[in-house]
């Protein structure tokens, strides 16, 4: 009976964390706030957490109730001093202690339980991303409008860029885990076309930059294992694809403008190559840019505690947006000091985990990669999935050091 009790028990506990890499795909928002059915997932996940006496401290979490603490005393004694607005805005303060949860509780994740939700992760953003490959081809746009957004697909993420982050993170995933997934080449060509049909001109540059770490990385495997000819002949099958590519480029060059007439999506990409990428196509990057900036030197580098961040670039500039930004957006909100301390943190636990002997902590060592180079062009400050890998990243690095983590309970 008690053995029976334990298979059901490992029933719920897989069901509960596939679930869990699943809904970490979805993000809508209400109310000014991104609200996902991972947040209700996670909560469960807390609570399971607590009933196997498995929640963990570490030393980094102390950053973040001091950063608590610094937002507090600004928004309380700085903001109201020099800024015309509300220095303490509660869904702020939500949306810091939420992304912090996600944190707190990653870190406490076994590997077993890692690999469940990355399984779920994948699979999920495959099959929505087969549905968008058949929506964008057979024209179905009408049928299912809840997945696309401004003429581009966003599955059911609430932007587009924002859906390409997840798609390529996938990408990542499977081709670095590619012994965990069944078939994992045809996952690889599904994440690789769902993610260009969200018109994202950062996930073909991210696309592009990834093909070329697989490019060398493979050339120096071979060069390790002491397969010359091996090299020479993947090195002549480069240069003569790069050749052919070169001397018919009129002729590769109307076949890629036949496949981007065919969606909108794939023709705002090709807009990476002009010379105004950064405001064609619908972006107007160095503007808002400009705008975190002015928000940095206005608050003389002390962040705007819990002020809503729109509603400070609303009373500055009379037009509140976010930075789409990252490294800006963070340094506006959390200070110079603190934004860059956490910063450098995040960029020191990716290397760690790249240069790492552990294949998985390689593989979330390679998703903080691909999160920090969205960063340039999307504000991820608050996201959910950001959170919970940089837990999984931190929890990889620790695992084996005593006194690092210590047992709640």
């Amino acid at each position: 009976m008690v053995e029976l009790e334990n298979v059901h028990y490992s029933t719920y506990r897989r069901i509960l964390f596939l679930m869990l890499g699943a809904s970490l795909s979805f993000s809508k928002i209400i109310l000014g706030m991104n609200v996902s059915i991972s947040d209700a997932i996670i909560l469960l996940v807390l609570l399971y957490l607590l009933s196997q006496h498995r929640l963990f401290f570490i030393k980094v979490e102390l950053l973040m109730l001091y950063v608590i603490i610094y937002k507090l005393a600004v928004s309380l004694f700085i903001i109201p001093n020099i800024l015309n607005v509300n220095s303490i805005s509660a869904s702020s303060i939500i949306k810091l202690v939420i992304v912090f949860l996600y944190f707190f509780i990653s870190i406490c994740f076994e590997k077993g339980e890692i690999l469940l939700v990355l399984k779920g992760f994948i699979y999920f953003n495959v099959i929505i991303g087969i549905i968008g490959i058949l929506i964008t081809f057979l024209n179905l746009e009408s049928v299912f409008p809840f997945l696309i957004g401004s003429e581009r697909y966003i599955g059911l993420m609430n932007d587009p860029n924002y859906y390409s982050l997840i798609q390529v993170l996938s990408l990542a995933i499977v081709s670095s885990q590619s012994h965990e997934f069944w078939h994992s080449r045809i996952l690889i060509f599904v994440l690789i076309v769902s993610a260009l049909l969200s018109g994202s001109k950062t996930s073909l540059l991210v696309l592009l930059i990834f093909l070329i770490f697989a490019l060398i990385k493979y050339s120096i495997d071979l060069i390790k294992s002491r397969k010359f000819l091996h090299l020479i002949t993947f090195l002549l099958i480069i240069v003569s694809s790069s050749s052919v590519m070169i001397l018919a480029q009129d002729f590769f060059i109307n076949i890629i403008n036949k496949i981007a007439s065919m969606s909108f999506s794939l023709s705002r990409i090709l807009t990476l190559f002009a010379g105004n990428a950064l405001n064609s196509g619908g972006s107007d990057r160095l503007t808002v840019w400009l705008k975190a900036l002015s928000v940095i030197n206005k608050t003389y580098g002390f962040g705007i505690g819990f002020a809503d961040y729109t509603e400070v670039t609303n009373s500055l500039s009379g037009f509140g947006i976010v930075a789409h930004n990252t490294y800006l957006q963070l340094i506006a909100e959390w200070g110079i000091i603190f934004g860059g301390i956490f910063i450098l943190l995040c960029l020191i636990v990716m290397l760690k985990n790249l240069c790492g002997k552990r294949y998985l902590g390689f593989t979330i060592g390679l998703c903080l990669a691909i999160f920090y180079i969205y960063f340039f062009d999307l504000s991820l400050n608050n996201s959910k999935p950001f959170w919970f890998f940089l837990g999984l990243a931190f929890s990889l690095d620790v695992r084996n050091h005593d006194g690092i983590r210590k047992n709640l309970n």
